[in-house]
């Protein structure tokens, strides 16, 4: 699961347009098909790269306010071709990482008003 820095890079390529068509209420077919291309591109033949992006976004969107953004971002990432097995694999991620997430920073070593 370690990753290069360009392998990063396309991580959060892909997870910035899949969260910007994401976010909107209402996406005109044309304004979503236009999404899947843009992914398809950034990822190239990496769909590894594309089941993590959907991976962490639907098992971290479980526990959030609004899921259906998160569920919204891996369908996009599964229309864009994600390996559907390596997506499971980073969905337990996502829910691992969203059971940290909720944690409150440790208080050793602060001062009391801050506790």
């Amino acid at each position: 699961m370690a990753h290069s820095e360009a392998d990063r890079i396309i991580v959060i390529r892909l997870t910035r347009v899949a969260r910007r068509i994401a976010r909107w209420r209402t996406v005109t077919s044309e304004r979503e098909a236009q999404a899947v291309e843009d992914l398809r591109e950034i990822a190239g033949d990496r769909t590894d790269l594309l089941a993590e992006v959907a991976g962490l976004a639907w098992g971290f969107g479980e526990t959030q306010p609004n899921p259906s953004v998160h569920r919204h971002i891996a369908a996009l990432c599964a229309r864009a071709g994600a390996d559907t097995e390596q997506v499971r694999e980073w969905i337990e991620v996502g829910r691992h990482r969203s059971a940290f997430a909720g944690i409150p920073p440790a208080t050793v070593g602060r001062p009391r008003y801050w506790r």
